[in-house]
């Protein structure tokens, strides 16, 4: 058995390709993949992949010329669908080949493609160009050349129904305006736009003056016109331009006054300042200052040599009030640095009438550490002494068991130096304490004027509250 490849050559294209399969029943076209019965294959000699080639009509209805139609003689008969259905294998061999026009050449398999003689008709017969026409199947598959009449197919196949003409529907283009229609349709457009906003109602000036027409005077027997003089109106009032007032609330307006009264005593307190400083003499001084009759021997002693002299460098106000006992009124208090006390003196100062007047005993008690040096002392058989102290509510551990019930504890300052704080004791039964206990609550600060004494107590020396303010109906030290 030969291995060897065989050329056969396609019925339907006229195609020539190679196969390897030496039997079988159907073959399958390479070049127009359409399958049909081995028998129907004819083995060639012709180079493979070479078929008939022809050209065709310019239209189907028109005769096409005589070097085609001698062409499509020689040319195999081809279906109108690219891909037909295979047929059933016959069970009898395939029927012989019947020419239906013996004038009419006809070319078999083994001398495809056919020779250039027999592809030339004489041109000169019209009868039998027109004869030859009629009897050839079409060149193509699916450009629906089929002769007026049934021909011979050189290559005898099962008819294959004709696939229906696809209907052209032909489209109109849609014409494209013309450029210079739409350039002139903006043109106008923008033209109207420019038109109308000419045309806006303009606003009328109503003239200032009046003038009457004019009146005509007999003079001399002659009319004569003359025009008088203008009219002028009065001018319009001029509106009244009220501030805003802004929309306020309560607590709004009181932060903003208290703001305005702290501003006012600021400034009142540094004209003070300067008034002690150049005061010469001692009733000059008074009168910025508040002191009873006995404090103005101390005043005298205050300014006198060797003692510095009086030099205020800065005074500030401070951030908190405080609560002034026995009246209960709040106050804030200054800070003032000299040249002589860096750590600052404290001042307690009031508005009297717009003019400031300063607390004396407060002032030089931080100015001289008069309070610091009570507190150091050690003697617990010195005298009592008056105090103008910062008091605030304190816990004690240094006294114990029942008697540490017994008293109410203070943290009181007397100075803004690093010695001027130290804890004083009031004994709830004394008159102090019964006056003292429910004026003062845990957390806020009072400024109030004491009367101390060094006691001993349980084997520990305590400071302790003899006398305050206020207790005996007065408001300050007897």
């Amino acid at each position: 058995m030969s291995s060897g490849a065989i050329t056969l050559q396609c019925p339907h294209c006229g195609g020539v390709f190679l196969t390897l399969q030496h039997s079988g029943f159907i073959e399958i076209c390479p070049h127009c993949a359409v399958a049909a019965p081995r028998s129907n294959y004819t083995a060639s000699n012709n180079p493979v992949g070479l078929r008939g080639r022809s050209d065709l009509p310019s239209s189907k209805h028109e005769a096409a010329p005589a070097a085609v139609q001698s062409a499509a003689v020689a040319s195999p008969p081809v279906l109108d669908t690219p891909f037909p259905l295979a047929p059933e294998i016959p069970s009898a061999p395939a029927p012989a080949v019947v020419q239906a026009a013996p004038a009419t050449p006809t070319f078999t398999s083994a001398s495809w493609p056919p020779p250039a003689s027999a592809a030339t008709l004489n041109d000169s017969s019209t009868a039998s160009s027109s004869a030859v026409h009629a009897s050839i199947p079409p060149v193509w598959p699916g450009l629906n050349l089929e002769p007026d009449k049934e021909t011979t197919n050189p290559f005898p196949t099962e008819t294959v129904p004709q696939a229906a003409e696809p209907e052209i529907v032909h489209r109109e283009t849609p014409k494209r305006r013309a450029p210079w229609l739409t350039v002139t349709m903006l043109i106008l457009l923008i033209g109207s736009v420019t038109w109308l906003a000419f045309q806006a109602p303009q606003p009328i000036e109503i003239p200032q003056t009046i003038s009457p027409p004019p009146s005509i005077t007999a003079t001399d027997g002659k009319n004569t016109s003359s025009a008088p003089a203008p009219t002028t109106l009065p001018p319009e009032p001029a509106q009244e331009v009220k501030p805003a007032i802004p929309n306020t609330t309560p607590d709004e307006l009181a932060v903003i006054r208290a703001r305005a009264a702290e501003e006012h005593l600021t400034a009142i307190t540094g004209v003070m300042l300067k008034g002690i400083e150049k005061a010469v003499t001692l009733s000059d001084r008074l009168q910025w200052i508040d002191a009873t009759e006995a404090q103005q021997a101390d005043i005298k002693r205050f300014f006198e040599a060797p003692h510095p002299k009086f030099e205020p460098l800065q005074w500030e106000l401070s951030a908190g009030k405080v609560i002034v006992l026995p009246s209960g009124q709040e106050t804030k208090l200054f800070r003032l640095t000299t040249a002589a006390c860096k750590d600052g003196a404290i001042l307690q100062v009031r508005d009297d009438g717009g003019k400031a007047r300063v607390r004396w005993s407060l002032f030089e008690q931080s100015h001289e550490k008069t309070y610091d040096r009570f507190l150091a002392e050690t003697n617990s058989n010195g005298p009592a002494r008056w105090f103008t102290l910062l008091c605030q509510r304190a816990h004690s551990f240094e006294l114990k068991g029942n008697t540490k019930d017994q008293w109410i504890c203070f943290d009181a300052q007397g100075s803004l130096g690093a010695q001027g704080t130290g804890k004083i004791y009031i004994n709830k039964e004394s008159p102090v304490g019964r006056f003292m206990e429910p004026k003062t609550q845990w957390g806020q600060l009072y400024l109030v004027e004491l009367l101390l004494v060094k006691m001993g107590i349980e084997g520990q020396q305590l400071n302790v509250v003899l006398d305050c303010a206020g207790l005996h109906g007065d408001s300050g030290r007897r």
